[in-house]
């Protein structure tokens, strides 16, 4: 795309490698945006409270959705955050849960949450490719990455992994 319509692109996109905090706010009232992609929301919170403790870390993380959140509102665009989810073990209860990396404001100010799954078993007859979206913990999606990165929906078994039992 960049090299097809160069004029396009810098017409359309504004890029950047750096999420500074402070200024981001004066940043998207000079851009003014449609819509903004910040592609994992911890990584710069990780660089600029590197000598921090991890709570304060999401502390910060949770002050700037909130900020993010006023924005959004007021200057009438979308947002499209990225973020890993981990595997949190609770050590009274032993049970596992799904969390969003960077702390409960990203579940809880997310108006849709989204992510990619993998099948929780895997056997003989589960593709290696195969890989669910899930919409809001209520849709699950299969789909598969097929040669040079085209998504293709998978239909053919409705996302259930066939069992080895007879």
């Amino acid at each position: 795309f960049v090299s097809k319509n160069p004029k396009l692109y810098t017409d359309k996109f504004h890029y950047k490698k750096e999420l500074n905090p402070e200024t981001f706010n004066q940043e998207v009232l000079e851009i003014n945006p449609d819509v903004i992609i910040v592609d994992s929301i911890t990584y710069p919170f990780e660089i600029l409270y590197a000598n921090e403790t991890n709570l304060n870390r999401t502390r910060q993380i949770s002050k700037f959705i909130h900020q993010l959140r006023t924005l959004m509102k007021e200057q009438e665009f979308g947002v499209l955050l990225t973020t890993q989810i981990s595997r949190v073990v609770n050590p009274k209860t032993g049970t596992s849960t799904k969390e969003p990396k960077g702390g409960q404001s990203l579940k809880h100010l997310s108006d849709i949450k989204a992510s990619i799954a993998f099948p929780e078993q895997t056997g003989e007859d589960t593709p290696e490719d195969l890989r669910f979206m899930v919409i809001d913990r209520m849709i699950k999606k299969p789909f598969r990455i097929d040669f040079g990165g085209h998504i293709t929906e998978d239909g053919g078994n409705n996302g259930k992994i066939k069992s080895n039992r007879t």
